[in-house]
C-alpha cells in the first residue's frame, strides 16, 4: 500500500531564513561567528527524516567557513530544525562576497520544497581589500641615466588587498631654498593598477639644481582615491609611513672637489717624492681639476719664496663615478733659502647640470709644513785627531716654515769609544730652532789622554722633534727626523801609538794533566805586538797560581774575571811550572812565544786552572786594554782537565747488590738503587747509563715469557751524579696490571760512565725480585652487589655471590663466617646498629668450594625477622672470607661483606647505590650513581633514606679529593646539594652535616687545580644554585689574606688581613705553600634551623675556611669581617646580632665573645668574627617609608592648640591680669607639646 499525501512533510526553508541576510567577517579575537538558518517540516512530522544542504558561491569558500556543506536530523514528530553555518576570521583581503546555501535532498521519506530550500547571505568586505599605502626611505632613490639626466624615483607599497585600481597624490618637499625639483613637478599623482603590490614614478630633478652629498628632501603622500567609487571600505595610508626622507647618494650628487689631506707627506725623503690625493664629495659627471704648484697669486709674499715641485701644473680628469686621483711630485729644496712648498687647485669644470665646487679649506696642500730635520750631509760621518778636543755637527731644516720655535733632542750613543774616556756623553741634548731659522749646530767634546789607543768611533742621535707652546692632536701636524740623516758617526783616528800595544793569547788554553810519555805536557803561550813596531820593547809574564792567591787577585787584570770562575786553583810548583820571565821583542819583530810545563802526579783531581799575564812593559810598549782585533787580551786562562779519575769509580753500594725487592700489587711499586763513588773522586758531574738484564753476561729482557719492556716503565736511563755528591739514585719502577704473575728476578747493569770515572766491575750489578702479582694462584672475593648487600627486614633470605679470579683450573676451597659489629657505626646523624646474631640472622660457618673452571659461588645468609632485636634500624653485620686453599689468597678490601637491614622498602634504592661505589671508580660509574642519587632527592626522604645519601655524597667527596671529579660529576654533585637545600623540605630542616660535606665537596673542586690560578665558572665556581653559592680557590697567602669574596646582592666576606703568613723576603710564591680555601653563600638557612624560628637574616649564612682548618679560633687579633644587607628595609639600630655557628651543639651562638656588630645603623648589618666558621647575622627591620599616623596626628594637635592660643591671646589684650593668664596658658600648652612630640618620635622608633 503505497503512502498518501505527504506523512513524513515538506521540508523547506523557515520564513525568516529566506530573507538575504548581511554579515561582517568576525575578528581573530571574537573567532568564528554562527550564522543559523531555521528548517520547518509541514503537513507531516512522521519519522525521523536527514536532510542534506550544501554552500555555494562564485568566489573561494575554502577557508570562509568551517564547513560547505552537511546535514540536519529533525526527529519523529518534530517540524523544525537548524542548520548552524561557522563563518571563520582571516587575514585575507576580500571584497563582498554573497553565498547560498541550498537544501540538495531528504532521506526519510519526506520532499524538498523547491521554492523554498534557498536561503541567500552576504559577507562585506573585509581586511582593507583595496589596500594601505606606505613610503620607506630605503626605497626611495636617486637615479642618473646614461645621459646624465637625475631623477627622483618614488616607490609606493601597497599592502593589505590589491583590489582596485587606486590614484595616490605625493608631495617632494625639499630641505633647502634652492630649487631641487621644478614647482610643478614638486606635486603629483601615482596610479597603482588593479592586483598591483607597488607602483614606482620618477620625477625630473631641476637642471640646474646643486646637490650636496648626503643632501636629504622628504616625500609625502597627501591623499589616496580609488578609481572606481561606491565602494563601503576605501583605500588607506599607513601613519607611520606616511612619509620618507631620502638622501642624495654620491652618484647623483654635483662634486665638490678638493685635497684628500691638507698636509703631505713625503714618501721618500732623500729623493724629496711624494703623492698628493685629490678627492671629491659627490660623484656626479666628468669633472676636470686645475692645479699649480705653490700657492694662489693673492697668497704669495716675497719674505718666503715657493720651493721647487716638478711638475709645477697639471690637469686632473675624473671620469663619472671616479672618486679620487692621485699627483705624483718631487720636491727640491734649497737649504740657502726660506721655501715653503704647497700645491694648490684653480680651477673646476664640469660637463653636467648645476656643475661642480671647489670644496672651501681643501684647496691648498703643503708639503712639510712643519719641517724635516737632519744631519747635514757632510755631518754624517766625520773623522777627527783626538787632541782636537772638540766636533761640530751641523743640523738642517728643510721645507716648511709653519712652527715658531721647534725643540730637537739628541744624545751620543758609545761605540768602541767608551763615554767619559774618549768623550763627554750627552744624553738629552737640546737644539733650539727659532722662526725661519734653516741650520743648527752640534759641539762634541773629545777627550785628549796619553793612552795608546786604536781607530775608535761613537755616535750622535737625533731623538725627537717637537713644536714648543703648540699642541696638535693630528700626527700630520707635527715635524719630522729624516731617518736617513738622523745618526751621525764620529770616528776618532788612533792615537798616542809608538812602539805596540803588546797582548798575549789564545784567551783560553786547555791542557791534559797526565801525558803519554816520560816528557811532561807543555802550554804555548803566544805574544803578540799591534799598533806600532817601532824599536825594541820589554815586558814580563807572569803565572798566576793558587800560591799567589793566597794573598789576593785585586789590581790584576783577571781580577773581574776571576768572581766568575768555579774551578780549583792548580797550584805552582805542584801543578805547573811557575815563572816570571822577561820577553824582548826586536824592532820590527810583532810576535814570541813562551812555554810552561805541566806536572803530573797521582792525585786524583779535578779542572784546575791558572792565569798567565802581561806587566812591567817598557821602552814605550803599553797592553793593551780589553782586546785587540784578535781576540788576545792581557792576560790567558790555562785550565788543566781533570786527571786520576778525578769523577770517582762508580757501582752499586752492598745493600742493592744484594738484592731489592718490586711488588705490583702493592702502593709503591719503586725501587731506588743507590750508586755511589769515592769522597775524593767527586769533582765534577758524571753520567752513569744503567739497563736491565735477565743475564750478567749480555742484555737479555725475555726470559721464560716475561718481557721487561711490558713489566717496567723503563729498562735502560742515565743517572747524573752532581759534583761534590757521592751517592744518587736509579728508580727502577714496576707498570701494574691486572695479568696474574709468578715471581721472577733480573738484573740491573751499570754499562757506562762519563769522562773521567770508571766502573766498579765487581759491583756493577744489582738483583732485583719481583714478588708474584695478582694472585696467580686465584684471588677469591665478594661480587659488585654483595659488597654492601642491604635487605627489608622482612626478608628471610639473601644470597651473596661469590667470585674466583686468575687461576681457575685447581680446586680451591675458601672459608666463610659471620660475626658483629664491634659497636655502632656513624653515618650522618643516624647510627647503624649491630645486627644480634641468633636473633637478626642465622650465624653460621663453612666451607666454598671452587672446582677447576668454576669462578663463581653464592652464598645463602639466613635472617630471622620473626626474632629480631630490639637495637635500632638500620642494623648490619659482616660475612667473612678467609683460609683459601690452593695458594689462592681472599681480597684484602673485598674479602668481607657488609650486610644491612632496613625498615623501609623505600630505602632499599638508595642503600643499593652504596654497592656500586665500592669497586675500583670511573667517570661513568660515578656518574650514573649520582644521577640516580639526584632522582631520589628530588622529593621528600625518610631519616633512614638520608642516611644512605650522606654515605654516598661522603664518599663520592672522599673520590673527588684524590682525583679531579668530571665537569657532569660536579655538576650533578652540586644539583643534590641544592635539592637537600631547599627551605621546602622537611626532611632536611637542620641537617647542619650537609654543611660539613658541602665544605669538603668544595675542597675536592680543587684537585688538580694549579696553584694561584683564577676561578672558573663550572670548574671551582659554582653559582646557578638559588640556595648555594660555592666558590674555592688554590691560592698563595699573598693571594689569600685580605682577600674580599663578594657574594649577591652586594653581600661579602672577607679574609683577615695577617691570615697566613707571608715571608718577609722578596722571593717568587712557592707552589708548596699554597693552601686550599673555601667560600660558601647559602641563600637557605634549611640546614642551620634550631627550631621553627628562622634566625639569619634574608636567609643569608657564610661559610668560609681553610682545608683541614674548617672551625677554629683566629690568632693575633685577627677578624673575619662580613656584611650582609636588606632588602628595602632599614636595620633597628642596636638590635641586631652576629651569629656564629657552633658544630658541636648544632645551634646559633650570639653571645660568645668571638664575634661583634661593627655598623649596623644603615640598609646593612657588618660583624667582626675572631673565629673561622660559619657566620649569619640576626637584625630587626623596620619596613616604614615615611612617620607614622602617630606623629602627623600629634603634630595637628600642637598646630590646632598654638592657633586658638595666638587668636585668644590678640582678642584678649583688653584685660592684662587675662593677657597674663592666657600668656600663661599658652606656655603650659607649649610644654604639653614637647611632651607630646617627644612621646611621638618614641612611638615612631619602636614601630
Amino acid at each position: 500500500i503505497e503512502k498518501f499525501g505527504d506523512p513524513n512533510g515538506i521540508v523547506q526553508f523557515a520564513p525568516e531564513s529566506l530573507f538575504e541576510r548581511n554579515f561582517t567577517e568576525p575578528s581573530a579575537v571574537e573567532g568564528p561567528q554562527n550564522i543559523t538558518l531555521f528548517l520547518r517540516r509541514v503537513q507531516g512530522t512522521l519519522g525521523n527524516i536527514t536532510v542534506h544542504w550544501k554552500l555555494y558561491s562564485e568566489f573561494d569558500i575554502t577557508s570562509d567557513f568551517l564547513k560547505t556543506e552537511g546535514s540536519v536530523v529533525i526527529a519523529d514528530q518534530q517540524s523544525t530544525g537548524e542548520i548552524v553555518i561557522y563563518l571563520l576570521p582571516d587575514d585575507v583581503p576580500e571584497l563582498d562576497e554573497n553565498y547560498i546555501v541550498q537544501l540538495i535532498s531528504v532521506e526519510g521519506g519526506a520532499d524538498l520544497d523547491e521554492d523554498k530550500s534557498i536561503s541567500k547571505i552576504n559577507v562585506f568586505a573585509n581586511d582593507d581589500p583595496h589596500g594601505v599605502f606606505a613610503l620607506y626611505s630605503d626605497q626611495q632613490s636617486v637615479l642618473v641615466e646614461k645621459d646624465l639626466d637625475r631623477y627622483v624615483q618614488i616607490n609606493v607599497t601597497r599592502h593589505a588587498g590589491t583590489f582596485g585600481e587606486v590614484v595616490i597624490e605625493y608631495h617632494i618637499l625639499p630641505h633647502q631654498e634652492e630649487e631641487l625639483i621644478a614647482s610643478e613637478n614638486e606635486r603629483g599623482y601615482l596610479t597603482i593598477k588593479d592586483g598591483a603590490s607597488f607602483a614606482v614614478k620618477r620625477v625630473p630633478i631641476s637642471s640646474q639644481a646643486f646637490l650636496l652629498l648626503n643632501l636629504n628632501f622628504t616625500l609625502e603622500l597627501i591623499n589616496v582615491t580609488l578609481v572606481r567609487e561606491g565602494a563601503k571600505d576605501v583605500p588607506k595610508i599607513l601613519g607611520k609611513a606616511k612619509s620618507a626622507v631620502v638622501l642624495v647618494p654620491a652618484e647623483a650628487a654635483n662634486s665638490q672637489v678638493g685635497f684628500e689631506s691638507v698636509i703631505l707627506r713625503l714618501t721618500n725623503i732623500v729623493a724629496g717624492t711624494g703623492q698628493a690625493v685629490i678627492t671629491r664629495k659627490g660623484v656626479y659627471g666628468s669633472v676636470t681639476v686645475n692645479w699649480i704648484s705653490g700657492y694662489p697669486p693673492e697668497l704669495t709674499t716675497d719674505f718666503i719664496q715657493p720651493g721647487n715641485i716638478t711638475p709645477s701644473f697639471g690637469i686632473v680628469l675624473f671620469s663619472s663615478g671616479e672618486q679620487s686621483k692621485v699627483i705624483a711630485f718631487r720636491a727640491t729644496p734649497n737649504i740657502n733659502k726660506r721655501e715653503s712648498f704647497a700645491i694648490s687647485l684653480t680651477e673646476v669644470h664640469s660637463n653636467v647640470s648645476g656643475g661642480a665646487q671647489l670644496r672651501s679649506g681643501f684647496t691648498i696642500a703643503e708639503i712639510e709644513p712643519m719641517g724635516i730635520f737632519q744631519f747635514a750631509f757632510n755631518s754624517t760621518f766625520i773623522s777627527v785627531e783626538e787632541d782636537a778636543e772638540s766636533v761640530t755637527l751641523h743640523v738642517q731644516k728643510l721645507f716648511g716654515f709653519r712652527s715658531n720655535v721647534t725643540k730637537l733632542t739628541y744624545q751620543t750613543t758609545p761605540g768602541s769609544a767608551k763615554p767619559l774616556e774618549d768623550f763627554r756623553p750627552i744624553h738629552n741634548g737640546e737644539l733650539i730652532f727659532a722662526h725661519f731659522q734653516t741650520n743648527a749646530m752640534i759641539e762634541i767634546s773629545i777627550i785628549d789622554d796619553t793612552l795608546s789607543e786604536i781607530e775608535e768611533y761613537f755616535f750622535v742621535n737625533l731623538t725627537a722633534v717637537e713644536i714648543l707652546g703648540f699642541q696638535t692632536a693630528k700626527l700630520d701636524w707635527s715635524p719630522r727626523l729624516n731617518p736617513a740623516f738622523s745618526v751621525a758617526t764620529i770616528n776618532i783616528l788612533a792615537n798616542d801609538v809608538l812602539h805596540g800595544i803588546l797582548s798575549l793569547g789564545p784567551e783560553f788554553i786547555y791542557v791534559e794533566e797526565d801525558s803519554n810519555s816520560n816528557t811532561p805536557n807543555t802550554v804555548i803561550i803566544n805574544i803578540r805586538r799591534t799598533q806600532g813596531f817601532t824599536g825594541d820593547i820589554e815586558v814580563t809574564i807572569k803565572t798566576f797560581g793558587g800560591i799567589s792567591a793566597q794573598s789576593g787577585v785585586g789590581l790584576y787584570p783577571f781580577e773581574n774575571v776571576f768572581e766568575k770562575s768555579n774551578f780549583t786553583w792548580a797550584m805552582e810548583g805542584e801543578d805547573f811550572e811557575e815563572q816570571s820571565v822577561s820577553l824582548t821583542l826586536l824592532d820590527g819583530e810583532r810576535e814570541s812565544k813562551v812555554s810552561i810545563k805541566i806536572f803530573d802526579d797521582d792525585e786524583p783531581e779535578g779542572q784546575e786552572f791558572f792565569y798567565v799575564f802581561l806587566s812591567d812593559p817598557k821602552h814605550g810598549a803599553q797592553i793593551v786594554k780589553g782586546k785587540d782585533e784578535y781576540g788576545f787580551a792581557a792576560f790567558a786562562t790555562v785550565i788543566i782537565a781533570g786527571s786520576d779519575l778525578q769523577n770517582g769509580i762508580l757501582g752499586f753500594i752492598p745493600e742493592v747488590q744484594s738484592g731489592l725487592i718490586l711488588d705490583e700489587d702493592s702502593e709503591n711499586r719503586e725501587a731506588l738503587l743507590v750508586v755511589a763513588r769515592q769522597p775524593n773522586r767527586a769533582f765534577e758531574d758524571v753520567k752513569v747509563f744503567w739497563r736491565v738484564t735477565f743475564n750478567e753476561t749480555s742484555a737479555v729482557l725475555l726470559k721464560d715469557g716475561v718481557n721487561l719492556e711490558n713489566e717496567l716503565v723503563s729498562v735502560l736511563g742515565v743517572t747524573t751524579c752532581k759534583a761534590g755528591q757521592t751517592k744518587c739514585n736509579i728508580s727502577i719502577e714496576i707498570k701494574p696490571d691486572n695479568v696474574p704473575e709468578f715471581e721472577t728476578y733480573f738484573f740491573v747493569e751499570l754499562y757506562a760512565v762519563s769522562a773521567g770515572a770508571a766502573l766498579n766491575s765487581s759491583a756493577r750489578f744489582a738483583f732485583v725480585t719481583v714478588l708474584e702479582s695478582d694472585a696467580p694462584h686465584g684471588l677469591v672475593y665478594f661480587a659488585v652487589g654483595s659488597r654492601f648487600a642491604v635487605a627489608h627486614k622482612k626478608t628471610t633470605l639473601i644470597s651473596l655471590q661469590v667470585l674466583r679470579d686468575s687461576s681457575t683450573s685447581v680446586t680451591t676451597k675458601v672459608s666463610y663466617s659471620m660475626q658483629e659489629l664491634q659497636k655502632p657505626e656513624t653515618i650522618g646523624r643516624t647510627f647503624i646498629s649491630p645486627a644480634v646474631a641468633g636473633q637478626d640472622f642465622a650465624r653460621s660457618e663453612g666451607l666454598l668450594t671452587f672446582e677447576p673452571g668454576q669462578r663463581n659461588k653464592f652464598l645463602d645468609v639466613t635472617l630471622t625477622p620473626k626474632t629480631a632485636s630490639l637495637n635500632p634500624f638500620p642494623k648490619r653485620f659482616q660475612v667473612m672470607l678467609s683460609n683459601p686453599t690452593g695458594g689462592a689468597r681472599v681480597d684484602d678490601v673485598y674479602g668481607v661483606a657488609n650486610v644491612t637491614i632496613v625498615s623501609d622498602l623505600g630505602s632499599l634504592p638508595f642503600w643499593m647505590l652504596i654497592d656500586q661505589l665500592h669497586q675500583p671508580l670511573d667517570d661513568t660509574i660515578l656518574q650514573r650513581v649520582l644521577q640516580n642519587l639526584n632522582v631520589k632527592v628530588a622529593t621528600e626522604t625518610t631519616e633512614e633514606q638520608l642516611t644512605a645519601v650522606m654515605h654516598v655524597i661522603d664518599k663520592v667527596t672522599y673520590v673527588g679529593e684524590k682525583h679531579l671529579l668530571t665537569g657532569k660529576s660536579r655538576s650533578l654533585f652540586y644539583e643534590i646539594l641544592c635539592a637537600l637545600a631547599s627551605p621546602k623540605r622537611k626532611d632536611t630542616r637542620g641537617y647542619s652535616l650537609l654543611a660539613e660535606v658541602t665544605e669538603k665537596f668544595a675542597f675536592s673542586l680543587l684537585t688538580e687545580i694549579m696553584c694561584g690560578s683564577p676561578g672558573e665558572r663550572g670548574k671551582n665556581i659554582l653559582d646557578t644554585c638559588p640556595y648555594i653559592a660555592i666558590m674555592a680557590h688554590n691560592w698563595y697567602p699573598q693571594q689569600i689574606n685580605g682577600h674580599r669574596f663578594d657574594g649577591r646582592d652586594g653581600d661579602s666576606i672577607q679574609v683577615p688581613e695577617h691570615l697566613l703568613k707571608v715571608s718577609v723576603v722578596l722571593s717568587p710564591p712557592q707552589e708548596e705553600n699554597c693552601e686550599f680555601i673555601q667560600f660558601t653563600e647559602y641563600s637557605s638557612q634549611q640546614w642551620f634551623l634550631t627550631g621553627d624560628k628562622e634566625l639569619a637574616l634574608r636567609n643569608k649564612v657564610f661559610s668560609m675556611s681553610l682545608k683541614s682548618q674548617s672551625s677554629h679560633p683566629l690568632k693575633d687579633s685577627n677578624e673575619v669581617i662580613y656584611r650582609i644587607y636588606t632588602t628595602g628595609s632599614r636595620i633597628v639600630p642596636q638590635k641586631s646580632l652576629c651569629l656564629l655557628w657552633n658544630q658541636a651543639a648544632e645551634s646559633w651562638l650570639s653571645d660568645s665573645g668571638f664575634c661583634r656588630v661593627i655598623d649596623d645603623t644603615s640598609d646593612y648589618v657588618e660583624c667582626a668574627c675572631s673565629h673561622m666558621s660559619i657566620y649569619a647575622v640576626y637584625a630587626q627591620t623596620d619596613d616604614l617609608s615615611s612617620y607614622n599616623e602617630a606623629f602627623f596626628s600629634s603634630g595637628f594637635i600642637c598646630i590646632s592648640g598654638f592657633t586658638l592660643a595666638i587668636i585668644s591671646h590678640l582678642f584678649c589684650t583688653r584685660c592684662a591680669m587675662f593677657a597674663a593668664k592666657l600668656l600663661t596658658h599658652m606656655m603650659v600648652a607649649c610644654l604639653g607639646t614637647q611632651f607630646d612630640s617627644s612621646f611621638s618620635e618614641k612611638y615612631f622608633k619602636t614601630q
